[in-house]
């Protein structure tokens, strides 16, 4: 049943205060024909709440996918293809996938938010990225009211992209996933601290998850103590030539080369070098030990994170020249 001037304020991990002109809670396949008459208006598709930026009540239907049930589709010799509801939590399906001695999730685990958001912000952490274990989506087209498949490179994953988020945002409510996890792991261990943070323990999917785990919770403070959406701007694309004007200035710059011979850079420095890691400016500020976190210290709006980031990025452009691009969605 659609509810009408609902509270959100629990529903996002920075606890804003915002409300819905009309919400629906989404348990069932058969709701979607409820939806009909919403066409043609603002929609917002609603998972974990973990990674969007409420600044101010929103028009239109907030559709909070909380589609449940994992099932096994498939299976060879090499992969095992996993069906999974995109209402599920995404840290319960690592947990699941680990139990079950299969692969590929490890280097995503402890990732706030719900499975249908996946393939939306196309998530990655510690060198691995979703698109990697995307098999295929299944959707509800919110224009044409039918049901409708997408293959991986249908996608268009790019990093922390897809079509769901920048071509055809609200249209397509994502129903369910089916994942292509290894029987036998291809380990990623050169991203981050995680080969030094398992040590000499026995090398496994479980001893690969555990490291990320304890490297995220040691650098990400929690949403239910201190909310914030995790990390708030994309890593910077930058070409070599650029990149070689900034090493000259600064040497130490962290930085990764990518396939398409662009370099990566690390917001996170960027933002510290800037003076602004434990910085506050009134309620809200950047975190004291992760610069490229936004946190919520006492009751504010979102205008105020949306200010707090625009400051941030203009200090980045002129100190570096470089645009930074947040990565959490801001609603409306």
């Amino acid at each position: 049943m659609i509810q009408y001037q609902h509270s959100l304020e629990e529903l996002n991990s920075f606890r804003i205060s915002a409300k819905a002109e009309a919400y629906l809670a989404l348990e069932r396949l058969d709701q979607l024909a409820l939806l009909s008459d919403w066409r043609n208006r603002p929609n917002y598709i609603l998972g974990g709440g973990s990674n969007i930026l409420l600044a101010g009540d929103l028009p239109g239907l907030v559709i909070h996918n909380q589609l449940k049930g994992t099932r096994l589709v498939g299976q060879d010799q090499e992969f095992v293809y996993l069906e999974v509801a995109a209402g599920e939590n995404w840290q319960e399906l690592v947990l699941y996938s680990l139990a079950n001695n299969w692969a590929g999730l490890e280097n995503l685990a402890l990732i706030p938010g719900s499975v249908g958001a996946a393939p939306v912000q196309n998530i990655g952490a510690y060198g691995v990225e979703f698109s990697e274990v995307c098999h295929l989506i299944q959707a509800w087209d919110m224009q044409q009211q039918r049901f409708c498949k997408f293959g991986s490179t249908d996608c268009q994953f790019a990093y922390r992209d897809s079509i769901f988020k920048s071509l055809y945002p609200g249209r397509f409510i994502i129903c369910s996933l089916v994942l292509k996890l290894r029987r036998h792991p291809s380990y990623r261990l050169d991203y981050g601290n995680i080969r030094e943070e398992i040590g000499d323990q026995p090398l496994s999917i479980q001893a690969v998850a555990e490291a990320v785990m304890r490297i995220r919770r040691s650098k990400l403070p929690d949403p239910k103590e201190l909310p914030n959406a995790g990390s708030f701007f994309k890593n910077p694309l930058v070409a070599a030539e650029k990149l070689e004007q900034l090493l000259a200035q600064y040497p130490k710059m962290p930085h990764y080369p990518q396939a398409d011979g662009q370099l990566k850079l690390a917001a996170g420095w960027l933002i510290d070098q800037a003076g602004w890691k434990g910085k506050r400016m009134g309620a809200v500020g950047v975190h004291e030990r992760q610069a490229l976190v936004l946190v919520k210290y006492a009751e504010a709006r979102g205008q105020e994170i949306v200010q707090l980031a625009k400051a941030v990025q203009q200090d980045i452009a002129q100190k570096f020249g470089i645009n930074l691009v947040p990565e959490v969605n801001y609603w409306p």
